[in-house]
C-alpha cells in the first residue's frame, strides 16, 4: 500500500495516470480530480504500486475477493499479472473497469442504490453488446 497523505506520492500517482497506457473498453480521460476524490478520501489505503509491473493498483482486498478499481502503467499490462500481484489467496476478482479484451471475463449485471446511469441513443446498446461499464471511479 502507497499512503497518499505526503505531496510526493501524490505527484508519483499523478504522474501514473498522466502517463498511463493501460487500456480498457471504456475510460475517463482529462478528469484525474475524480480519481483524485476518491484515493485522497476514503480510498487512501486502496493504493498500490508493483515495481515488478512499474504499476499503480487501485484496488480493495476483503479475504480472497479483490475488487480493482483501475490501473495505470507505462505499458499495456495483463489483467492476470495485476491480479499476481496480490498473492495465491485471491478466488475472486471484480473489475470497476471494462477490460479492452473481455476474454475469460463474465459480465454481471451491477446494482447500486440511488445510482442511476441513463444514456440517450445507441449508447444503450454499446454497453450491452460490449461488455462495457462506466469505470468505478469515474462515478461522480
Amino acid at each position: 500500500m502507497v499512503p497518499m497523505d505526503t505531496p510526493e506520492n501524490r505527484m508519483r500517482l499523478e504522474k501514473a495516470m498522466e502517463e498511463s497506457r493501460f487500456v480498457s473498453g471504456c475510460e475517463m480521460l482529462g478528469n484525474p480530480q475524480l480519481i483524485f476524490f476518491y484515493v485522497f478520501q476514503f480510498m487512501q489505503e486502496a493504493v498500490f504500486h508493483s515495481a515488478a509491473l512499474d504499476a499503480w493498483i487501485i484496488a480493495e482486498q476483503e479475504g480472497d475477493d479483490l475488487f480493482i478499481h483501475n490501473v495505470f502503467g507505462p505499458q499495456t499490462l495483463q489483467i492476470e499479472d495485476v491480479i499476481a500481484t496480490f498473492g495465491g489467496t485471491v478466488r475472486k476478482v471484480t473489475l470497476g473497469f471494462s477490460p479492452a479484451d473481455v476474454t475469460g471475463w463474465k459480465q454481471a449485471d451491477w446494482h447500486e442504490e440511488d445510482c442511476t446511469f441513463f444514456v440517450k441513443g445507441g449508447a444503450a446498446e454499446l454497453f450491452s453488446e460490449n461488455q462495457i461499464r462506466i469505470p468505478t471511479l469515474s462515478h461522480a
